[in-house]
């Protein structure tokens, strides 16, 4: 680069602009990482949330498009294990700066709806997956997701499903396993009918879930799946200004069964 006083990070790279991609898991696809290979930055794909099957699939998409310089990025240490207490306390901790701000992590209040608001309550930058699988595997994850659904207190319970599409009721207080009661797809015609677990179902979901995080072990098997959708809040940014007024509803897709 012309004029760039220190050619030090060029030369160890060997890129021609000193510009790195930042690798954001869940957001960076290939194609991006092709573009700023090809401008003359170092090109970053984020593995951490990628199988290995995954990455190198991701990588040869890549190298047939460019032959640049690239990045792998990974997370070298160990995850923590959920912890409901800890994350109460920091919750406690904050709640004076959030009331400062007039602010709610955790829910939209009714009026106008700003994107900051958005990014409150979906602030990982996930994005849309698909996946197919089983009426058999699907109902499995329906069963991980009700798992701890009888302890509101217990780590993990956020795995809870919320659904569209479909309905079922669980029962809590059966063992863990047997918990599903009963399951119904809706078809295109809107009619329901009981889940067929010999049946493929297309699945819309986010990348994090599809590979098998908060325990949905059976979207993470599938062998035909996309995790490259457009980002969870910008979908959401988008049904509201298709749809406003917006007015959310319950309208009987879960049944608790006491």
């Amino acid at each position: 680069m012309a004029g760039w006083p220190d050619r030090s990070i060029l030369d160890l790279f060997g890129i021609e602009h000193p510009i790195v991609q930042a690798p954001m898991a869940g957001a960076t696809t290939p194609e991006m990482v092709v573009a700023a290979c090809e401008a003359g930055g170092l090109g970053s794909l984020p593995c951490a949330m990628l199988a290995v099957e995954e990455a190198d699939r991701a990588v040869s998409a890549i190298r047939e498009r460019t032959r640049r310089p690239l990045n792998l990025n990974f997370f070298c240490h160990t995850p923590p294990e959920p912890d409901a207490a800890s994350e109460a306390a920091w919750r406690a901790a904050l709640k004076p700066y959030y009331d400062e701000l007039g602010l709610d992590a955790a829910s939209i209040p009714a009026g106008p709806v700003t994107m900051g608001q958005i990014l409150e309550v979906l602030p990982f930058s996930n994005s849309v997956a698909t996946a197919e699988v089983t009426g058999a595997d699907l109902l499995k994850d329906l069963e991980a997701g009700v798992a701890r659904a009888h302890d509101p207190n217990a780590p993990g319970t956020g795995r809870f499903p919320q659904v569209a599409g479909l309905r079922y009721s669980f029962a809590p207080a059966k063992p863990e396993g047997q918990r599903i009661q009963k399951v119904e797809v809706r078809d295109k015609a809107g009619s329901w009918a009981p889940l067929d677990p010999a049946a493929t179902y297309t699945v819309f979901t986010n990348d994090f879930v599809r590979k098998g995080g908060d325990g949905y072990v059976n979207l993470a098997k599938a062998k035909v799946f996309y995790d490259y959708g457009p980002e969870l809040e910008a979908v959401v940014a988008d049904y509201i200004k298709a749809r406003s007024p917006v007015s959310p509803a319950l309208d009987g897709r879960i049944t608790r069964v006491e």
